[in-house]
């Protein structure tokens, strides 16, 4: 896991979405105030996916930015890399598409969100999320 110059902290990973046929590498942010795994509206057009070809959710999703609409993306698989070279690939059945929330008057201002590493990604893969404060270093680990 790598920190940002903000000290948000993040992971690579290679996101495949079926439905679209195709892969990216795609910046995941480690949130654990996140309940799921889920693509930005800017990562799912660089995966080519057809947002108009998604069913809409009913709830939207609401954090410390305020609220997205959610599409369901359906599965995909997140390819996770470790040190040293190895990687782990985990399946999941649903993820979701944050839509690009508009402000201001009339809706001018668009509002880039970033993907997300939720927590029940983290509880599901059983992982270690390690944070030393001090010295701005976090680490995510995978079981065996």
């Amino acid at each position: 896991m790598v920190l940002d110059r903000r000290g948000i902290p993040f992971v690579l990973a290679r996101i495949h979405v079926p439905r679209a046929g195709t892969s990216a590498i795609v910046r995941l942010v480690v949130d654990t105030g996140a309940s799921d795994i889920a693509l930005s509206e800017t990562d799912s057009r660089r995966l080519r996916v057809d947002l108009d070809g998604l069913d809409l959710l009913r709830t939207e999703f609401i954090g410390v930015g305020g609220k997205a609409s959610g599409f369901d993306l359906g599965s995909i698989d997140v390819q996770l890399f470790c040190e040293g070279g190895g990687s782990r690939v985990f399946h999941l059945r649903s993820a979701r598409v944050l839509a690009n929330p508009r402000i201001g008057a009339d809706d001018q201002r668009e509002v880039l969100l970033p993907s997300f590493l939720g927590r029940r990604f983290m509880e599901g893969a059983k992982t270690i999320l390690h944070w030393d404060f001090g010295r701005n270093v976090a680490h995510l680990d995978l079981p065996d």
